[in-house]
């Protein structure tokens, strides 16, 4: 993939970045390569006290039009900052299969968050699912500012049918998971009368 592109300086403080974070319709439209990897190399990092790296939830592009990046179901290797390929997933599939709140399947792409949800029961039990959650939910809150930072249109969803959504990602549903969804758009095209996001009204 393209290097990911800085994401500093920013015109906009973090504060606003944080004030306006939101989900919303996706626009229509395709992303480029480099911004489907700022996305993914700025938000995939270690959630903060999780000191276990083969617990850390992990990023599964489903994508759908994004520029330079062929169609369908990828692995996002953090280290190596590259997409690894791992099947078809068309969007007619995906939305009449596996997403079940359609309008979340059209969009540029899905990026669904894995957790290996084997290791965190083995290793605490019941309340492994707590943390496997959480883990979940720390990669979700990075998305949402990156995507915003980089002025997408986005939202979380969990309106998906798991078990089509491990088939399509090669995974076996019991050491790993796809637990959560991220959801991305097109670029937002702000009206002539639309305040900034966590702004005054121009």
């Amino acid at each position: 993939m393209p290097a990911p592109r800085a994401l500093e300086p920013v015109q906009r403080s973090l504060a606003s970045v944080i004030a306006a974070r939101r989900s919303g319709r996706l626009a229509a439209g395709a992303l480029d390569a480099a911004t489907l990897g700022t996305l993914l190399a700025a938000a995939a990092a270690r959630p903060a006290g999780l000191a276990d790296a083969t617990l850390d939830p992990l990023l599964f592009p489903v994508v759908f039009d994004v520029d330079g990046v062929p169609p369908g179901a990828h692995r996002y290797d953090r280290g190596e900052h590259r997409l690894a390929p791992i099947g078809p997933a068309s969007r007619a599939r995906m939305a009449e299969t596996a997403i079940l709140q359609r309008e979340h399947a059209m969009g540029a792409a899905v990026l669904f968050l894995v957790v290996p949800i084997g290791r965190w029961l083995v290793a605490f039990g019941d309340r492994g699912y707590r943390g496997a959650a959480f883990a979940a939910g720390w990669l979700t809150d990075r998305l949402y500012l990156v995507a915003e930072t980089l002025g997408l249109t986005y939202t979380a969803t969990g309106g998906f049918a798991p078990a089509v959504v491990d088939e399509v990602l090669g995974l076996d549903g019991r050491d790993h998971t796809a637990f959560f969804a991220f959801a991305v758009g097109g670029h937002r095209q702000p009206t002539p009368r639309e305040a900034p996001r966590g702004g005054q009204p121009r």
